[in-house]
């Protein structure tokens, strides 16, 4: 058994074969063997279904930041992409058997501009090298669905609705002239260059034209997405498994010896056991005060609820409730007492420990239940339930008093508590 204490070792035991004024309080864990007290393990309490759903929303973003940079990667650099403008110079050799069977074969070069992201085209048609046609800018509006017709001779514009039988669409016509090859021997189309290498005609590359700012971005976010998941899943792991919890309810089975040199000198040591159940959600706690061993104590159960500020003790013996204000100076809060059972060990001494009294009396009768708090309504209804007021703790209680006097002896701090409560006189 460890024993901790402020006294050297020798003192104590000479202290405790002279029966001196020391008072011990044991705190053993709950078990069916008392011969082996051991406090419970400080171990989180977990909510699998709180945890369960942080798992699954972190890992759910995790999975959208993959999936959203792995569709920028693949989309930015394995998908070709259509350019929003592209450029081509081309040439046509052709023949009109109909209207000028004599003329044989004739050339027409152009400038085609293929916009898909505006949904036109614009096509710039030169001065003919044997005359026979004039100059002309042409522009295809498939939005608007209007052809545009600039006659440069002339410096007149013609605007007509959209032949869509004749005229290919923006992407239809890009795709026509991607994959048209240069100088195809027996092709209508002879040739198809871009527009900055006349010299050297080959075609443009099909080759992605990416915006650098909205791959950025899209990156950007993505990677965003991404670390925000593994934040959160890092998050839960570490908050559930690496950091223990104060658990939202843990019951202790506490025993306590000690020694009544006031009012009680000729008793020598005594032994209180109680159980206490400690709810920090809810931020209460619950004692129970069993039979005691030697008499002189009512069993009861006892709520310290600290929300409502009320302490309520049933007196198991009367089966009667009664509620006061909660007193602060000597109940701990939940999460202090649960902190104290918890460093306590087992056979642990706590030097100074002392027993005090305090006395009430009844002052009338409860009729409202429910303001009371949920707590206290389940252990006091149904029963007779008195208000009480604290009065200044006096030496004695006369015999008469002592009739109408009963005592609780508890222990919700380091030391042990007697409650004498009155009815009216």
């Amino acid at each position: 058994m460890v024993k901790i204490t402020f006294q050297p070792v020798a003192e104590q035991k000479e202290d405790k074969q002279n029966n001196g004024d020391k008072t011990e309080i044991l705190i053993p864990h709950p078990t069916e063997e008392e011969d082996d007290p051991v406090l419970p393990l400080w171990r989180p309490k977990k909510s699998p279904l709180n945890g369960m759903c942080c798992l699954t929303f972190g890992l759910v973003v995790f999975m959208a930041g993959l999936v959203l940079s792995s569709i920028y990667v693949y989309r930015y650099y394995f998908i070709p992409h259509a350019p929003e403008e592209n450029l081509f110079h081309c040439k046509v050799v052709y023949e009109d058997s109909v209207y000028a069977p004599l003329r044989g074969r004739q050339e027409l070069a152009e400038n085609v501009g293929i916009y898909l992201a505006d949904n036109y085209e614009k096509i710039t048609v030169p001065v003919p090298h044997f005359g026979g046609s004039d100059p002309a800018d042409i522009i295809h509006d498939f939005h608007r669905g209007l052809t545009a017709y600039h006659d440069i001779a002339l410096d007149k514009c013609y605007v007509i609705e959209l032949n869509t039988t004749i005229v290919m669409p923006p992407r239809n016509l890009w795709e026509l002239l991607i994959n048209v090859k240069c100088l195809m021997e027996g092709s209508s189309f002879n040739m198809c260059v871009s527009q900055e290498e006349e010299d050297d005609p080959v075609l443009p590359l099909w080759r992605p034209k990416k915006s650098p700012l909205n791959g950025m971005c899209c990156l950007t976010f993505g990677l965003v997405v991404f670390m925000a998941g593994l934040v959160l899943s890092s998050i839960y792991v570490y908050r559930y498994y690496f950091i223990p919890h104060a658990p939202e309810e843990n019951l202790f089975h506490c025993k306590v010896v000690y020694e009544d040199s006031v009012y009680a000198p000729l008793r020598g040591r005594q032994e209180l056991a109680e159980n206490v159940g400690i709810y920090l959600a809810d931020n209460y706690e619950k004692i129970t005060v069993p039979v005691p061993h030697f008499g002189g104590s009512d069993p009861a159960d006892i709520i310290h609820d600290f929300h409502r500020g009320l302490t309520a003790y049933h007196d198991i013996a009367l089966d009667k409730c009664y509620v006061i204000e909660l007193n602060t100076t000597i109940v701990m809060p939940p999460r202090n007492l649960w902190e104290l059972l918890i460093n306590v060990k087992k056979g642990t001494y706590l030097p100074q420990t002392y027993i005090i009294h305090e006395e009430m009396v009844v002052t009338g009768k409860v009729h409202n239940m429910r303001q009371l708090g949920p707590f206290i309504y389940r252990l006091c209804n149904g029963k007779d339930t008195y208000r009480l007021n604290r009065r200044v703790s006096r030496r004695g209680i006369t015999k008469r008093e002592a009739k109408d006097c009963h005592r609780i002896r508890h222990f919700e701090n380091t030391f042990v508590v007697e409650t004498v409560i009155c009815d009216e006189i």
